[in-house]
């Protein structure tokens, strides 16, 4: 009769990416001649057992770019792909005018030829929907050659260094683990993962859900060297999954059989470029392990020990924060960037359970598209005082939701609204020291306009393609009011009082508490 053993999992979330080393990225400079770009792309990541130079056996490496407009849409006729040779790619080029951003991705090929579409682990005949080959899913397990590298640079910054970072999380069980949760003797592993798939690299994101799994009547072996029995590459699922991942092992017959659950909650939690390390606990239950997830920044699935989330550096004012609200050190794991400290801030905001603000943040990118207005008389909102009251725009916007969930009649006519409190698709926030995210003031609007960030400068540039306004909160004369932005060089040119068909788009913003 088959046993099941379910080991209850826990993450924990330590300090993120200030270790990484430059031998786990792939790392690019460039310089241009006669007037095309020359860039250099060096590869020198690490394999799961060794940080030596990542060389995989029966496989070529393949690095590709594309460049897509400020819509995100892959422009046409930009596409190259380039070998990766003893660690280093080359492209030339010359600069797109509709060209928003460049994309790049690096992964493996099965053989000798990059360009061999049918021997590749992931389909990346388009980098804004890069997806998992699932008819040939047993290469996903095991395999270094799952690994994979990406980025997206400002065309502005193409004059800079590159730095393309695996978009996954690797989850292993370790051979030194083995023996303690109960898996000796056990060779057969049937993974079952409902993890991220779809993969955008403009937005670093995954864009669906899907299912990885060993193929029918198949599995995966338990590895007997080096330093994992089992690992593999997933992207963090998207919201709404409800299903519970699995890894399960058992001997040969059959007869024996131990599964590891991840829950849903946890797979929409793991973060990109990390390692997810099981390992038992000190408390075992009569019939089940007590597990721990280690996030572990090394992505060398060294074990750490537990401890509580701590800021990878100081909050101040060009700090990014994560969805978990913790400062990172790099703009590709951010959701959002400081552009003021609340001290010395007028911000007459209630926030929730006495909360005090100590700082505040801009997303990294626009919760909306460009929409228009509609009319904003219905509402009947009240004129807010942005000179006495500067930096309340959490109270602002929430009079405003409050107003706007009132409304009777159709809604979709104010556009941007009903877009923003209906079907905000920025990141979600989980963290007890942030606010959600709402509309800022003007007076926020200009102060983070006035950040010298090259991430969130290219991505204000990148949003405007005509004379439309970035909304804020601040209400006058009935309507909000809305700062005009330079096209050329992303800076706010004047503040005006916006009319019922004129559009606009929405860099929203949050609170941290202290």
């Amino acid at each position: 009769m088959k046993k099941n053993f379910f080991y209850s999992v826990m993450a924990v979330f330590t300090l993120l990416f200030m270790a990484a080393c430059s031998q786990e990225e792939i790392i690019s400079s460039n310089e241009t001649n006669g007037g095309k770009v020359v860039l250099s792309v060096n590869v020198s990541g690490a394999t799961p057992d060794t940080r030596a130079v990542a060389d995989v056996q029966g496989y070529v490496m393949r690095c590709i770019m594309e460049a897509v407009d400020s819509e995100g849409t892959v422009i046409e006729g930009t596409r190259m792909v380039q070998p990766v040779t003893a660690g280093k790619a080359t492209f030339e080029f010359e600069k797109n005018a509709s060209a928003a951003n460049y994309l790049f991705w690096a992964d493996y090929v099965e053989g000798t030829d990059i360009n061999d579409a049918k021997k590749v682990v992931y389909n990346a005949e388009t980098l804004t929907n890069i997806t998992y080959r699932l008819n040939k899913t047993n290469d996903l397990f095991n395999n270094p050659a799952a690994d994979a590298f990406c980025a997206t640079v400002a065309t502005d910054n193409l004059a800079g260094s590159v730095t393309l970072k695996r978009p996954f999380t690797r989850i292993a069980v370790k051979t030194a683990d083995v023996d303690a949760l109960g898996l000796t003797g056990l060779t057969h592993i049937n993974p079952n993962l409902y993890a991220g798939a779809g993969f955008n690299v403009a937005t670093g994101k995954a864009t669906t859900k899907g299912q990885l799994q060993a193929t029918a009547d198949s599995y995966v072996p338990v590895l007997t060297d080096g330093e994992f029995a089992f690992y593999c590459y997933v992207l963090a699922t998207v919201a709404g999954e409800t299903r519970t991942s699995s890894i399960t092992f058992s001997n040969e017959e059959g007869t024996s059989t131990k599964s590891i659950q991840l829950p849903p909650d946890q797979m929409m939690s793991l973060q990109s470029n990390t390692s997810v390390s099981l390992k038992p606990g000190e408390e075992p239950g009569d019939d089940k392990i007590k597990m721990e997830v280690v996030i572990d920044d090394a992505f060398e699935g060294e074990e750490t020990d537990p401890e509580e989330p701590q800021p990878a550096g100081e909050l101040k004012v060009g700090a990014y924060i994560n969805a978990q609200g913790e400062v990172v050190a790099e703009a590709t794991d951010a959701v959002a960037v400081v552009f003021s400290m609340a001290e010395g801030k007028a911000d007459n905001s209630v926030y929730a359970e006495g909360k005090t603000a100590k700082a505040y943040a801009v997303s990294l990118n626009k919760a909306i598209n460009r929409l228009r207005l509609g009319d904003c008389s219905t509402l009947s909102l009240a004129t807010t005082d942005d000179a006495s009251q500067a930096y309340a725009g959490y109270s602002f916007s929430n009079s405003i939701k409050t107003a706007f969930d009132a409304m009777e009649g159709d809604k979709s006519t104010l556009q941007i609204f009903n877009a923003f409190f209906t079907n905000n698709e920025l990141t979600p926030v989980s963290a007890s020291n942030l606010s959600e995210w709402y509309i800022p003031s003007i007076a926020q609007i200009t102060d983070f306009m006035a950040l010298e960030d090259a991430t969130l400068k290219a991505n204000v540039k990148a949003a405007y393609s005509g004379n439309y306004y970035c909304v804020s909160s601040s209400v006058v004369d009935g309507s909000v009011q809305g700062c005009l932005i330079n096209v050329a060089d992303g800076t706010v040119s004047k503040t005006e009082t916006m009319s019922s068909t004129a559009s606009g788009l929405i860099f929203s913003v949050l609170t941290i508490f202290e």
